[in-house]
């Protein structure tokens, strides 16, 4: 490693390790449960990163995808052998992952050591998996590429709910490997809009109703996404605590290519730009931690 790059992963540790998590910069105007959602391109602030094996974790900062820092394997996991999403709660500032197997683990932010909480009642059908959280309903939305629409309720006595099935333009839709909602914040008067990775056809679309799985196709990625994406949405919130705009961001790993890369997304169009390929850190799926 040369000495440039020592020095900048030094700068990187020192800031995210540290806990300093940046609030995501000022927005757009505020932020509306629809496809025209604005979008705002900002690069600050701090996500954790999961393994394409889904067996260890690394930390980030949005604006230094290149200085991904290894946090290590993942331990803890009880029934399962990996994780198959990430994403971070605003209910309880903390980064829960799902298993293979259907487990649903938390961790300590930086920490790699998972603690299992809950378990899925259904079991998960696919092999690619998007995970988020509902931010105003409060319930983990789990999607696969075969179509598989799950919520499940995180607090205590919570079961797992079948969602209808995923579909596109009526007809079954598989290929979907990754989901974000919007307006993540506490104001229990937001709304919020869920949006997926259409890998299959390389394109970004939204889900609503999200229990009713119906697509709409939102526009072209205009890259080859590969079999799997990772995907979260940064809000901005104002000083009431309340979300005003958003802004999407999107790993990448294209067929034959080594390195995922990190990308910002239009969350009206589906458009990509670049912010940096991972060297130091293999990451398949992303959970930022949002401003509080």
């Amino acid at each position: 490693m040369s000495t440039l790059i020592r020095k900048a992963t030094a700068v990187c540790a020192a800031a995210v390790l540290a806990g300093a998590v940046a609030p995501v910069a000022a927005a757009s105007p505020a932020a509306q449960p629809a496809s025209s959602t604005p979008t705002t391109f900002t690069t600050t602030g701090t996500a954790i990163g999961l393994s394409a094996s889904g067996k260890s974790l690394s930390v980030f900062a949005l604006s230094l995808p290149t200085l991904a820092l290894p946090l290590g394997r993942i331990s803890g996991l009880s029934g399962d052998s990996r994780l198959v999403g990430i994403d971070y709660r605003v209910q309880d500032n903390t980064v829960y992952g799902v298993g293979n197997r259907g487990g649903i683990y938390t961790f300590a932010l930086r920490k790699t050591k998972a603690s299992k909480v809950f378990q899925l009642t259904v079991p998960l059908v696919g092999t690619h998996f998007g995970v988020d959280f509902n931010p105003s309903a409060d319930r983990l939305r789990v999607i696969s590429d075969t179509g598989q629409n799950l919520r499940h309720n995180v607090n205590a006595g919570g079961v797992t709910l079948i969602d209808v099935p995923l579909t596109l333009n009526g007809a079954a839709a598989t290929g979907v490997t990754a989901a974000a909602y919007v307006n993540n914040d506490l104001v229990a008067s937001t709304a919020t809009v869920l949006y997926d990775i259409d890998t299959r056809n390389d394109t970004l679309v939204e889900q609503t109703p999200a229990n009713d799985g119906t697509l709409k196709t939102l526009g072209a990625l205009r890259t080859s996404a590969g079999s799997v994406a990772g995907f979260d949405i940064a809000t901005t919130v104002d000083s009431a605590g309340a979300a005003v705009g958003n802004a999407g961001w999107v790993t990448l790993r294209a067929p034959k290519a080594k390195n995922s890369t990190l990308y910002k997304i239009d969350l009206g169009t589906g458009r990509l730009q670049t912010v940096g390929r991972f060297l130091l850190a293999d990451v398949a799926d992303l959970a930022i931690i949002q401003p509080r």
